[in-house]
């Protein structure tokens, strides 16, 4: 009996106590080339390319501790749709009306090293390429810096984001 009320009081305090804890909202939803510049056509929203292998460390930790933060989740849900394309991968797209795999398209990109950020127009221009780790705050700083169209008139040294007061 003892034992059973020890657990219901466990329970009952883990219960109490899940309603403290922040969880984090879900992960970014990554969609494929096609339907991510489809998405595009008539939108106002740029395309945000996430290209990674598998076996990338630098891609896994933008995966761990970029992607899930929630001001970047928000930033990119905002301005952008998230494309996710496999560097290695011998799947078949169709990118501009031309078939292609996806390891092919990443080399008629340019992308030489993982991961590699695109950004598309909404029409899959490129507006810019970014390689390499990038820390979430620095990251969504890019993300606003593109979003909000700022490239248009400025360098991106030069780009101080107005988070308190500015519409993203």
């Amino acid at each position: 009996m003892k034992v059973l009320l020890l657990v219901a009081l466990v329970l009952l305090t883990a219960c109490s106590e899940a309603h403290d804890v922040v969880r984090p909202a879900p992960e970014i939803v990554w969609t494929g080339i096609e339907e991510g510049l489809a998405q595009g056509t008539g939108s106002d929203k740029k395309i945000l390319v996430n290209i990674y292998t598998d076996w990338c460390n630098y891609c896994k930790k933008m995966t761990d501790t970029v992607y899930p933060d929630s001001t970047v989740r928000q930033t990119v849900y905002e301005h952008f749709i998230p494309v996710g394309l496999n560097a290695e991968s011998d799947a078949m797209v169709t990118f501009k009306g031309e078939p292609i795999s996806e390891r092919e398209l990443a080399r008629k990109l340019g992308v030489r090293s993982y991961p590699t950020m695109l950004f598309l127009s909404s029409n899959g221009d490129l507006i810019l390429q970014s390689n390499g780790y990038m820390p979430a705050e620095d990251f969504n700083r890019m993300l606003l810096y593109i979003g909000s169209n700022a490239y248009q008139s400025m360098e991106f040294i030069q780009f101080e984001p107005d988070t308190k007061t500015a519409k993203r």
